[in-house]
């Protein structure tokens, strides 16, 4: 039976896209900017290898307090357009909120923690996971969903 291939997303502007079979990340790139850098990212993503044996784990964020109209607006689309190229290359799609990945992973915080605090402390636990990665907080994320893919696939 072949590997099956994972895609981890973090669908951020200044997000990532993670790529692994079994243990091993095969890539990890940061989030392409536009459509067809997008679709280009993830057709790579799939490339020789039966539909059948790929997933993506596509993380579902919703409106944080403090972002602004246009920045949520922009998300959006983003999040669309991820939606849209995996629709189109047929790759089954399990969205997950960050929640559910950072509990799963031991990596929640208390009620209060300040945001970069929060993300040091994710960046520091990508680094344990993948030390041969330079792992920065574009890709963290990005890397840790790709670890809870990997876990609920097993």
């Amino acid at each position: 039976m072949a590997r099956l291939r994972i895609i981890a997303i973090d669908p951020g502007k200044n997000g990532s896209i993670a790529v692994r079979e079994g243990p091993e990340i095969i890539s990890i790139e940061n989030m392409p900017q536009t459509p067809r850098d997008i679709f280009i990212s993830l057709s790579e993503a799939a490339s020789s290898i039966d539909c059948d044996n790929i997933v993506c784990y596509l993380e579902k964020v919703g409106a944080m307090p403090g972002n602004g109209a246009v920045s949520m607006f922009s998300f959006g689309q983003n999040f669309g357009m991820l939606q849209m190229a995996l629709a189109a290359l047929s790759i089954r799609t399990v969205e997950v909120r960050p929640n559910i990945w950072e509990k799963t992973l031991g990596l929640t915080d208390k009620k209060g923690t300040p945001k970069q605090e929060h993300k040091n402390r994710l960046k520091a636990a990508a680094q344990r996971l993948f030390p041969n990665i330079k792992v920065t907080h574009a890709n963290q994320d990005g890397l840790l969903i790709s670890e809870y893919a990997y876990m609920q696939e097993k």
